[in-house]
C-alpha cells in the first residue's frame, strides 16, 4: 500500500490533494515525506462540534468535490472517501487535503471487483463487487451526512448489519433531524446516495449543485 502511495501521489498537482514532497526507503522500509497540515481530521471536527453548520460544510465539500473531479478526470478511483482521510491545512482554516492513495486505482471502462474501504462507506455496487469510480460519490454522501448530521446514515450494530442497511435501508428525508438543511442540501444527499449508480450525481456536478 505504501509503494501504491507513492506511485499515485507522486501524480497528483492539486490544492486539495496532500502534496508528496519526498520518500526513500532502506533494507526494511519505505518513508514518505508529506506536505503538512496542522489543522487535523474533518472526522474529528464533526466529532468535536456533534455537526457542522450548512454553511461551513458547503465551503468544505465544494473542495471535496473539487479533489474527486480532479482524480475522476484522470481515471483513478480513491476508494478510500471518508472524514477520517480529509486533513485541515491549518487550524481554523477551510482549507482541506485529501489523504491516503493506499487504495487508488487507475481505472478505464472496466468495472472493478475488489472489496475495499471501510464499512459505513461502502457503497451497494461495491458489496456486489462491480463498481466504478461513482462508488466514491456514494462515500461522500455518506460523509456529507456525517458532517450535517453528526451520524452515519447506514448504523448497524456491526458489519453485516451495517451491510444490510446500506443494500435495503430507505432514508425517511422527511425526518425531524432534517428539518433544519435546506431543500438543497437535503436534494444534493439524495442524489449523492442514490443506489442507482448511473443516476448518482458526479464529483462535477457536485462542485456546482450544493448552494445554500
Amino acid at each position: 500500500m505504501v509503494k501504491n502511495e507513492i506511485k499515485y501521489l507522486s501524480l497528483m498537482s492539486h490544492d486539495n490533494i496532500i502534496k508528496l514532497k519526498d520518500f526513500f526507503e532502506d533494507r526494511k522500509k519505505f518513508y514518505i515525506i508529506l506536505e503538512k497540515c496542522e489543522g487535523g481530521e474533518l472526522f474529528y471536527k464533526v466529532i468535536q462540534n456533534k455537526c457542522l453548520m450548512e454553511n461551513e460544510s458547503v465551503q468544505i465539500v465544494k473542495q471535496i468535490c473539487n479533489a474527486l473531479e480532479y482524480l475522476h478526470s484522470n481515471n483513478i478511483i480513491h476508494r478510500d472517501i471518508k472524514a477520517e482521510n480529509f486533513l485541515f491545512k491549518h487550524k481554523n482554516t477551510k482549507n482541506i487535503k485529501l489523504i491516503d492513495f493506499g487504495m487508488a486505482k487507475r481505472v478505464n471502462c472496466e468495472y472493478l471487483t475488489e472489496l475495499c474501504g471501510s464499512p459505513h462507506y461502502i457503497s451497494p455496487e461495491l458489496i456486489r463487487k462491480r463498481y466504478t469510480m461513482s462508488s466514491d460519490i456514494w462515500a461522500l454522501g455518506v460523509m456529507v451526512f456525517f458532517m450535517l448530521t453528526g451520524r452515519y446514515p447506514f448504523e448497524g450494530k456491526n458489519t453485516p448489519k451495517v451491510v444490510d442497511e446500506i443494500l435495503n435501508k430507505n432514508i425517511n428525508w422527511k425526518d425531524k433531524e432534517f428539518s433544519s438543511l435546506s431543500v438543497e442540501a437535503v436534494d444534493f444527499l439524495k442524489r449523492l446516495l442514490e443506489r442507482n449508480e448511473k443516476k448518482r450525481m458526479t464529483a462535477y456536478q457536485g462542485e456546482y449543485k450544493y448552494i445554500t
